[in-house]
């Protein structure tokens, strides 16, 4: 049922016109060899934007993960992973913003220091 789910949205996506939506993504392959161990890692991922009017936004990302190993004695692993990062509809006005759905929202912005460094909670007070 997933992936027929999947298949309507995908056709969905790409059945409007050029204009009115923007597709993104990229694909990639890993290949790794260490000893009598190897694998063989995919990833694909793919992000649709729709208008479906003046207002409203229809939003589709996310990725499919692939793992194929041998590892040695182990014998043969394989796993793999669906996984959705946004699917919403916005809608835009002259005085509001309203979205729905699954979502990442990005909230503020970082000017005094950097998200890896490593800040003890005493002198975050002095920023």
């Amino acid at each position: 049922m997933r992936r027929v789910v999947l298949c309507a949205i995908a056709v969905w996506c790409f059945a409007a016109r050029a204009e009115a939506q923007t597709f993104d993504g990229y694909a990639s392959v890993l290949i790794d060899r260490i000893g009598d161990a190897s694998e063989l890692r995919s990833r694909v991922f793919a992000d649709c934007r729709r208008d479906l009017g003046s207002r409203i936004t229809f939003t589709a990302a996310g990725f499919a993960e692939g793992l194929l190993g041998e590892r040695g004695e182990n014998g043969l692993t394989r796993a793999a992973i669906l996984r959705p990062q946004e699917l919403n509809v916005e809608a835009r006005w002259r005085h509001a913003d309203l979205r729905a759905g699954f979502s990442r929202v990005v909230w503020g912005r970082l000017d005094e220091f950097l998200p890896t460094d490593v800040v003890n909670p005493q002198d975050l007070t002095r920023f």
